[in-house]
């Protein structure tokens, strides 16, 4: 079963990338959120993660690496949102995913594929299809 909100939508204005509340008038091409995707939170332990989804089908969680930021996936989203739910989400600690105390870098790639667990767990009951890049691929291997 899916739980994915409504949500803003992803906009290209001139020099720059905006999200808005409400649809405007030039969705980005292919991005997670052109034309109705869902930006949404999860609260994990020690933070809350920031994930965007696009798409409908059996669940694929693209897992970022370096920056550690869904929006490394803009591009892939629209095609792979053609047979499948994509979520993207942002690392704890990156971009939009806030952090509720301090990192723990001894506990880095353990604490990054729990995540991931929540997250899958949160969206679908069904095993998800991933696709992670380096640095964090091993958060993909759990996955």
């Amino acid at each position: 079963m899916n739980k994915l909100p409504h949500c803003r939508v992803a906009c290209a204005e001139p020099g720059r990338l905006a999200y808005r509340a409400r649809r405007c008038q030039r969705p980005v091409p292919g991005g997670l959120c052109d034309g109705g995707g869902a930006m949404s939170g999860l609260e994990v332990p020690g933070a809350r993660l920031y994930y965007e989804a696009t798409g409908a089908g059996p669940l694929f969680v693209l897992i970022p690496g370096a920056p550690g930021s869904a929006d490394s996936y803009r591009m892939i989203a629209g095609p792979l949102a053609e047979h499948y739910t994509v979520v993207a989400y942002d690392r704890r600690g990156f971009s939009h995913s806030a952090l509720d105390g301090p990192q723990d870098y001894d506990h880095r790639v353990e604490t990054d594929a729990d995540d991931v667990r929540r997250l899958i767990e949160h969206l679908s009951g069904e095993p998800p299809s991933c696709s992670g890049t380096a640095p964090e691929p091993s958060s993909a291997w759990r996955c």
